[in-house]
C-alpha cells in the first residue's frame, strides 16, 4: 500500500477527535474523568464488602478456637477431677469430674453448632461424640462399682475391692482422655490454617484496592490536566 494512502487512513481514523471543538472534547474528559470515578468507587465498595465479609469470617474461625481451646480446659480438668477421686474418694472431685463432663457436652454443642458451615469439623465432632460416649459409659460404670464397694461393712475387703476396680478400669479402658483431645488438635489446626488462608485473602484485596486506588488517581490527575489545558486553549482562543 503506498505511503499517502497508510497516512490518508490514519488521518482519517483519528479525524473524528481533532476535529471536534474544544468544548466537546471538555465535556469527552470530562465524561472519561467522571466514569472513572464511578468505576474506581464500585471497585471500593466491593473490595469494601468483600473485606467485611473476610473479617466476618476471620472472627469466626478465632470463636472456634477459643471453643476448642475452652473444651480442651474442660478436659484436663474432668481428667485432673478423675485422678483426684481415685486417689482419695472424695465427693469433692467427684463433683469436678461430673461438671466437667457436663460442660464438655455443653461446649461441644455449642462447637458444632460454629462449625456447621464446616463437613469436615462436623464430622470430627461426630467422632470426639462417640469417644465421649464410650468414655462416659465405662466411666459410670467404674464408678457405680466403686461406691458400691466403698459402702461394704468390711472397709478392708472394701478397699481391695476398690482397688481391682479401678485398676481393671485403667488397665481396660478403651477411650482416654488423650484421644478425643488430639482430636480437637487436629480441629485447631484445620482452623489456624482457615484463618492463615483468609488472613492472606484480606491483605491481598487490601493490596490489589490501593494499587487499583493509585492508577485510578494518576489517570484522574492526568484527565484534569486534560481539562485545564483545553479550558486555556479555549479560553485563549
Amino acid at each position: 500500500m503506498p505511503t499517502s494512502n497508510v497516512t490518508s487512513t490514519r488521518e482519517k481514523r483519528y479525524s473524528w477527535l481533532a476535529n471536534l471543538p474544544i468544548r466537546h472534547k471538555i465535556i469527552l474528559a470530562i465524561g472519561l474523568m467522571l466514569s472513572l470515578l464511578m468505576i474506581n468507587s464500585l471497585i471500593n465498595v466491593g473490595s469494601h464488602n468483600k473485606q467485611t465479609e473476610a473479617r466476618h469470617w476471620a472472627d469466626h474461625t478465632y470463636q472456634v478456637l477459643l471453643e476448642i481451646e475452652g473444651l480442651q480446659r474442660t478436659a484436663v480438668t474432668g481428667q485432673l477431677g478423675l485422678r483426684g477421686f481415685l486417689l482419695t474418694h472424695s465427693a469433692s472431685e467427684l463433683a469436678r469430674l461430673d461438671a466437667s463432663v457436663k460442660a464438655f457436652q455443653e461446649q461441644l454443642l455449642q462447637l458444632r453448632e460454629l462449625t456447621s458451615d464446616n463437613p469436615l469439623q462436623q464430622l470430627r465432632i461426630d467422632h470426639i461424640n462417640a469417644l465421649v460416649a464410650q468414655w462416659t459409659r465405662e466411666l459410670q460404670t467404674m464408678l457405680t462399682a466403686t461406691k458400691t464397694a466403698l459402702q461394704s461393712a468390711d472397709a478392708q475387703a472394701g478397699a481391695q475391692e476398690v482397688a481391682r476396680i479401678q485398676a481393671d478400669y485403667i488397665a481396660h479402658r478403651s477411650v482416654r482422655v488423650e484421644d478425643y483431645a488430639a482430636a480437637l488438635d487436629e480441629m485447631k489446626d484445620t482452623e489456624r490454617q482457615l484463618l492463615a488462608l483468609r488472613t492472606r485473602g484480606v491483605e491481598h484485596l487490601v493490596s490489589q484496592t490501593f494499587y487499583v486506588n493509585i492508577f485510578s488517581a494518576v489517570i484522574g490527575l492526568l484527565f484534569g490536566l486534560l481539562v485545564i489545558w483545553l479550558t486555556s486553549r479555549m479560553v485563549t482562543a
